[in-house]
């Protein structure tokens, strides 16, 4: 009641008192506190709370937000709405949160500043520590550089994320981009398509298996995605080849005689997973290769699957040149062997019974001979042989064993007979005579053998 009483006597007293001046203070100074993250994401929404404090409240003052930039690169908003540097916005209440977004990494230092209507400013420096999004590396490893066509390459990806101040758990997206050749690649039991995704991946390892559908040089594109936004691109490369094989021959020997048989040995192996087919020739001296009752000659075809097999060569010919061998392979790889082999005359010996022939020339001159052929295995060799005479006269010659008669420069067949017993008569007027006859002994395979024997018919 007495105070009530003091405070009526001043009114009183000011309200007389015409001379007083009295000032009423309405504005008070006042302080700015903030609080945000000590680190931050680049591109995240940081949010920053400003408390004004003034020394005592005072309603229907208004206070003005500004900033400015110092260091980085970045912006304010508030309520959605972009603040631009150096402009002033009102602020609604004496607490209000904006967010800051970096848009570079590092340090970035804002000044703020806040104003009320009556002008008194107080201003904060605000710094925003600002790091990079969690990065990631990918390893990728694989089976082989090169492969045969229809081998599987085994691709492993090992996603690993790098360390960093702010640690974000991260998801992740595998993409096949795209294939420079024909293939399908499986990542576990499922076939993943160029354009198709593999989503919600964890770190570690991610297999797959790449099957080429043809050769040549590959390259296979893949992007991998993090859930944060952060992406690596990944290219494989590697080389198909044509499905390869291994070519030899191994003949049983380096010569023969001509007809005869010369075992070879053939190894066609191939060094991949495809099935092949082969097509074999041979060129060079004349000859055929023999297999069961199939054969085939120079430039002839003989179909193979391959593998390991024998042929009897038999040369037609008697030659020393190289024999060359060529398989060309289903999938157009072909090889070459030369072989060196020489085809040899089935030379033969032959013996008279006497080199010189004497007679009363009343009666007929005797004689015999023997063929002594060459040791050959795989042909049966026969005979022929004519003769010749020089400063005889008429003449003819029997071969008892076979029963044939023939005369100079006719052929007499012996078969297979190797031993011949002759008998050379004078046809004709007989009379004494000296001179020579020729003996010209041929084999089935051409060979010629010569012997020479002296006449004498004297009386």
């Amino acid at each position: 009641m007495k105070n009530l009483l003091y405070t009526l006597l001043i009114l009183v007293f000011i309200s007389c008192d015409s001379d007083l001046d009295v000032i009423i203070k309405d504005n008070f100074d006042f302080e700015i506190t903030t609080e945000q993250k000590e680190i931050s994401r680049i591109g995240e929404e940081v949010k920053t709370s400003i408390k004004i404090t003034p020394e005592r409240i005072v309603k229907g003052v208004k206070y003005y937000f500004s900033y400015k930039l110092n260091k980085g690169k970045g912006l304010y908003k508030m309520d959605g709405l972009a603040l631009i540097p150096g402009e002033e916005y009102e602020l609604k209440s004496l607490e209000t949160e904006i967010v800051y977004m970096a848009e570079e990494l590092e340090s970035n230092e804002v000044e703020i500043s806040i104003r009320n209507d009556s002008d008194l400013e107080a201003e904060k420096l605000i710094s925003y520590k600002i790091v990079d999004l969690n990065d990631f590396q990918v390893t990728v490893t694989k089976s082989a550089n090169e492969i045969f066509f229809k081998e599987d390459v085994t691709i492993d990806f090992d996603i690993e994320k790098l360390a960093n101040e702010l640690d974000q758990d991260l998801t992740y997206e595998l993409k096949y981009v795209r294939s420079s050749l024909y293939g399908n690649l499986l990542i576990g039991d499922n076939e993943l398509k160029e354009g198709e995704s593999l989503n919600n991946l964890s770190e570690g390892k991610i297999s797959g298996i790449f099957k080429a559908k043809e050769a040549g040089d590959f390259s296979l594109t893949f992007l991998i995605k993090a859930s944060n936004g952060k992406e690596h691109e990944v290219v494989v490369s590697f080389l198909v080849k044509k499905t390869d094989f291994e070519f030899k021959i191994y003949p049983s020997k380096s010569e023969n005689y001509v007809n005869d048989l010369t075992r070879f040995d053939f190894e066609i192996l191939s060094n991949g997973m495809e099935a092949l087919s082969y097509k074999l020739t041979f060129r060079g001296q004349q000859g055929e290769l023999i297999r069961g009752r199939d054969s085939f000659m120079n430039e002839d075809i003989y179909n193979t699957p391959g593998g390991r097999f024998f042929m009897d060569y038999k040369a037609f010919e008697i030659s020393n040149k190289p024999i060359e061998f060529e398989v060309k392979a289903s999938n157009g790889v072909m090889k070459k062997v030369v072989v060196d082999f020489e085809s040899l005359p089935t030379n033969f010996e032959v013996t008279l019974g006497a080199d010189n022939l004497s007679n009363f020339y009343q009666f007929d001159l005797s004689s015999s001979f023997n063929i002594i052929p060459p040791e050959v295995k795989y042909q049966v060799l026969t005979y022929k042989f004519y003769y010749e005479t020089s400063n005889l006269g008429s003449t003819s010659l029997i071969e008892y064993n076979t029963g044939k008669r023939i005369g100079p420069g006719e052929l007499l067949d012996m078969g297979t007979l190797k031993n011949g017993r002759i008998a050379i008569s004078q046809q004709g007027g007989v009379q004494p005579q000296k001179g020579e006859i020729k003996f010209v002994f041929i084999d089935s395979n051409g060979v010629r053998t010569e012997r020479k024997a002296t006449v004498n018919w004297y009386d």
